[in-house]
């Protein structure tokens, strides 16, 4: 299910759903009405709605849309594991260890990465951030499943909403 908080004025679609439930939130107490001009604006915002939801759809479908965006610090940690393979470890266990790195995690733990490789270099690095990885329990990423195409007419309205904030106040 997509939500959608397409504005009066004419902007981008508002997509995330808290965003839309905030723009929306009214009291128990907010008077109920229809305007002809709200009415009638429903169905140029349910295309816009539709387009938006399709676009984000259709960008879901391509799969390198779906690849991790790795931090720096993560690349630089598996170029050096690359560079100076840690001693003993076998080549499935590297292979497992630089997907682990190449993932999409957050600035936690590229500091944590960056730290284990701070003031070391080669075979130290390397020896350094297999420890850190093993340790912070990180894994190898898989990226989502590509969605299928679809066509616009597959989307359709469950429900809409009008909301006037000027008859609000």
């Amino acid at each position: 299910m997509f939500l959608r908080f397409v504005p009066w004025s004419g902007k981008d679609p508002v997509r995330d759903t808290l965003g839309c439930l905030r723009l929306i939130a009214c009291r128990e107490d907010t008077a109920r009405a229809l305007p002809d001009d709200l009415a009638e604006g429903a169905y140029e915002a349910w295309q816009k709605a539709r387009r938006d939801i399709f676009d984000e759809w259709a960008f879901a479908t391509d799969p390198a849309n779906l690849q991790p965006k790795v931090r720096p610090a993560l690349r630089a940690a598996a170029d050096n594991i690359r560079k100076f393979p840690p001693p003993g470890v076998s080549q499935e266990r590297l292979v497992y260890l630089l997907e682990s790195l190449e993932a999409p995690w957050g600035a936690r733990i590229e500091r944590a990465i960056r730290e284990a490789m701070e003031g070391l270099t080669g075979s130290a690095a390397s020896a350094s951030v297999t420890e850190k990885v093993k340790l912070l329990g990180l894994q190898p990423y898989r990226a989502p499943d590509p969605l299928p195409p679809i066509e616009t007419d597959e989307i359709v309205l469950v429900c809409w909403m009008a909301v006037d904030s000027e008859a609000a106040k």
